[in-house]
């Protein structure tokens, strides 16, 4: 341990690791990535528990800052099951602890997300500055900083200083991640089923599809947590919605609330397709089960012709890819479709 002040020993690793100035960004793209709104992976692990205060190893180095919402899954044998989302109460160079949340119980070894936009960013020497900002604003609370944990915080600040240039040379709409150091590339491999579903499951919910109702609260919290904003300059011009057209065809519920007719229809169907699905797929995981409800509910919103292709499509999108090569589930979601539709066609 040597007894540097913080921002001068840490200058002096990133001035070895320098990363030069930022190239011309030349890609086409869509709009949104063009305007800086290529969507950044931030994945990570809460690694201790010690004093009933988890610890995830994800801090300012990687972005993170005190009031950043957070999503965290929880491995369960070949998958991952959400376990909601935690709010950031203190930042460290590379680690952080929640806000602690009895609906949001932390578990060593679960994997934490967050999600960014490019344009957050800004340039890598944005970025480098203003993290040097803070570590200079939090350099009065420690007495001494280790030589080993420059370096390993100097080679992350040049490592996402790289990866900043090729996200903005080559504008993808999916530009890139962020792991920590317990996320390898082989972690973020595996990660990738999970997050193909994540992906079509906010696509299902921007359709309408009401995901706290049709698999519960804790998928909604992710989903929302990781929904990430369009690129400011790339928002269309809001358009008033034609609230008396809605007002003409709402009912009211007991309690005061207004029910559209088909909301009351969406609401009955996925009770159904809920009950349904409990009853014939009663032997697969918790997490296969929604799986077949949201799947159930959103195939009448999406209307595909050729309804077992899209299923099995769609199994493919998921965490559980080898469902769509699985004769069992093939068969049981048309019979529940079909059961489904039978009660509400009588």
């Amino acid at each position: 341990m040597i007894c540097l002040r913080p921002l001068q020993s840490l200058l002096i690793v990133l001035a070895v690791v320098s990363v030069g100035h930022l190239p011309s960004a030349s890609a086409q793209t869509d709009a949104n990535a063009l305007n800086g709104g290529g969507i950044v992976w931030v994945a990570g692990t809460v690694v201790s528990q010690n004093d009933q205060l988890p610890r995830i190893d994800l801090g300012e180095v990687h972005s993170i800052l005190p009031g950043d919402r957070l999503a965290v899954f929880r491995p369960q044998e070949n998958h991952h099951v959400p376990v909601g989302t935690v709010t950031v109460e203190e930042t460290f160079t590379n680690w952080c602890r929640p806000r602690l949340s009895p609906a949001t119980p932390l578990r060593r070894g679960d994997r934490v997300f967050a999600i960014r936009i490019l344009n957050q960013f800004g340039t890598p020497r944005e970025f480098r500055q203003a993290f040097l900002e803070r570590q200079l604003v939090s350099a009065t609370n420690r007495n001494s900083y280790s030589t080993l944990r420059d370096v390993e915080v100097a080679l992350s600040l040049h490592d996402l200083s790289r990866r900043q240039q090729l996200w903005l040379r080559e504008l993808k709409a999916k530009a890139g991640r962020i792991p920590s150091a317990s996320v390898s590339s082989d972690t973020w491999e595996t990660l990738q089923p999970l997050l193909r579903q994540v992906r079509r499951l906010q696509d299902f919910r921007a359709l309408g599809l009401p995901i706290d109702r049709a698999i519960g609260p804790a998928w909604d919290s992710v989903l929302v947590t990781l929904t990430p904003e369009p690129a400011r300059s790339s928002l269309p011009t809001q358009i008033e919605p034609n609230t008396k057209a809605n007002e003409a065809s709402a009912e009211v519920d007991p309690v005061g609330e207004t029910v559209s007719p088909a909301k009351a229809e969406l609401e009955r169907r996925l009770t159904l397709i809920r009950q349904e699905t409990e009853q014939r797929l009663f032997s697969r995981f918790p997490e296969e089960r929604n799986l077949a409800v949201v799947l159930c509910a959103a195939i009448d919103i999406e209307g595909p012709k050729n309804e077992l292709l899209w299923i099995t499509l769609e199994l493919a999108k998921t965490q559980f890819p080898q469902l769509a090569d699985d004769r069992d589930m093939l068969e049981e979601m048309p019979v529940i479709l079909s059961r489904v539709r039978q009660k509400l066609n009588p």
